[in-house]
């Protein structure tokens, strides 16, 4: 999967990412209003109600894109970012897999409380206080994931800077490229190129010691002069 989101075009990362999800929950928004309107009754509600079953899936769709090349360019680029950038893969993949996880449970709670929910209003019934039992939990792990997601933008952008720097980014390097992880709707199509590049080795980003002596070659020369 890794090397599929690092090789894949920008084109086909917006389409992954985008246009399937968007599509996707257009079909099912589209049979809900159906659905809403040619219902007679409580029953027709209750079945238009018992759709969110499919609601894990939706999410699944909707983030799979967008987890996928997240993890892929934190795991699949750490290889090239220079020693000397001190990224750390293992919390990188630890923060992921806590967000992924959440997103996971998070979409299945979902499913489970409408699915009860309806059962309540077929048969008229109060909500059972029991469903929400599961907020103590959801709403810490929620901000959790949140830090999760601004870490991992972070790592992946000062990882994507330093590489083509071929030395440590700094903050003033990669901000922008933080926000292109971010809106990536709009990043792909600026940072998936290089990326493929990288990958496909057809870029030469100069190493800490070709800059090193970069560096010093310049300081001569002002000495010289």
């Amino acid at each position: 999967m890794i090397k599929f989101f690092l090789r894949a075009k920008h084109w086909q990362l917006f389409l992954i990412l985008f246009v399937l999800p968007f599509i996707v929950n257009m079909i099912f928004m589209g049979s809900m209003m159906t659905k809403v309107a040619v219902s007679n009754g409580p029953e027709d509600f209750v079945e238009t109600f018992k759709v969110f079953k499919w609601f894990p899936l939706l999410l699944i769709i909707g983030t799979f894109g967008t987890f996928g090349w997240i993890v892929s360019v934190g795991v699949g680029l750490h290889k090239y970012v220079p020693k000397s950038a001190g990224m750390r893969l293992g919390l990188f993949k630890i923060l992921m897999a806590i967000a992924i996880g959440y997103f996971l449970f998070f979409s299945i709670w979902m499913s489970s409380l409408f699915s009860e929910m309806s059962v309540h209003v077929a048969n008229d019934t109060e909500p059972d206080p029991s469903m929400f039992k599961w907020l103590g939990i959801i709403i810490p792990m929620h901000f959790l994931s949140i830090f999760a997601m601004i870490y991992a933008l972070w790592f992946n952008a000062k990882s994507f800077k330093s590489i083509e720097l071929g030395k440590e980014a700094h903050s003033s390097d990669y901000i922008g490229h933080f926000f292109l992880f971010w809106f990536s709707f709009i990043g792909v199509w600026i940072i998936q190129p290089t990326i493929n590049k990288i990958v496909d080795g057809t870029i030469d980003p100069p190493t800490d010691s070709a800059a090193s002596n970069g560096k010093a070659t310049s300081e001569n020369r002002d000495l010289l002069d």
